[in-house]
């Protein structure tokens, strides 16, 4: 759990911005995402730890997790948590890990 926190630390939180709070949180783990410091498959915090290591309310976070879970980038599976979607080009290589 706590490698996956050390990520969200190194993250710009920076508030001030036009934009909306849940799409400016979503663009962040996006950006862990498509950098591969979360890479496919890797299980993502879960919403609440987001909530107490970012400067988001839990509101927030799930608001910004609904828009990656549309978007595909994250899947979620009840009772495991959510985790880091394959790639479409890469789900062959994942075998039984492929998600959707």
């Amino acid at each position: 759990m706590a490698d996956r926190l050390e990520i969200l630390q190194e993250l710009d939180t920076e508030t001030s911005s036009k934009h909306a709070k849940y799409a400016r949180l979503a663009a962040l783990l996006l950006g862990a995402i498509k950098t591969d410091r979360w890479p496919p498959v890797k299980k993502l915090p879960t919403e609440q730890e987001l909530a107490r290591v970012t400067p988001y309310s839990l509101g927030t976070v799930q608001r910004a997790m609904r828009t990656l879970v549309a978007s595909v980038f994250v899947v979620r599976r009840q009772g495991a948590g959510g985790f880091v979607a394959v790639p479409k080009k890469s789900r062959v290589i994942y075998g039984v890990f492929a998600f959707g």
